[in-house]
C-alpha cells in the first residue's frame, strides 16, 4: 500500500514537470519563453493596465524576468506603457497587434484545457480543487 502510495505522488510531481515541459515546448514554437508565455496570457485576461510589480507579483516570477518579456513585447509593438501618477511605474496594455498575438497563441491552449474538463463529473473537479490547493499549500510553507 505505501508503495503505491509513493509511485502515486512520483507519478503526480512527474505529471506537474510534464506539464511545465509542454508549456516551455509550446511557447518555443511561438518564438516566446514561457515566462513571455505567461506574462502574454496575464496581460490577455487583465481588463485593466497593469504595472511590472502586478505581473510579477501574480506570477511569482522575479521582476526581472518579467522586464525581459516586456522589452520584447515592446520590440514587437505588442504593448504600450501608460503613464501613471507615480512616474516610476508604467501600466501595461496589449496593442490591437498584441490582442491579436495573444489571441492567436492561447487559443490553442484553452481549446486543450476546454477539451480535459469535458465529460469530467464537476464533483470529481471539485476533489481536484482541493487536493491541489492543499498540494499548494503546502509548498508555500516549504518554500515560502
Amino acid at each position: 500500500m505505501q508503495n503505491e502510495r509513493e509511485q502515486l505522488i512520483k507519478d503526480f510531481n512527474n505529471l506537474n514537470y510534464e506539464v511545465d515541459r509542454i508549456y516551455t515546448k509550446y511557447a518555443k514554437t511561438k518564438d516566446l519563453t514561457q515566462t513571455s508565455l505567461f506574462v502574454l496570457e496575464y496581460l490577455f485576461e487583465s481588463k485593466e493596465p497593469v504595472s511590472q510589480k502586478e505581473i510579477s507579483d501574480y506570477l511569482g516570477i522575479h521582476k526581472q524576468a518579467i522586464n525581459l518579456s516586456i522589452k520584447y513585447f515592446l520590440e514587437k509593438e505588442f504593448i504600450q506603457m501608460k503613464e501613471t501618477k507615480d512616474r516610476r511605474i508604467k501600466n501595461i496594455v496589449l496593442t490591437e497587434a498584441g490582442l491579436d498575438f495573444a489571441s492567436e497563441v492561447l487559443k490553442p491552449l484553452r481549446k486543450a484545457g476546454d477539451n480535459v474538463w469535458h465529460g469530467v463529473k464537476t464533483h470529481d473537479i471539485a476533489i481536484l480543487v482541493k487536493v491541489m490547493g492543499a498540494y499548494v499549500d503546502n509548498i508555500k510553507l516549504v518554500c515560502e
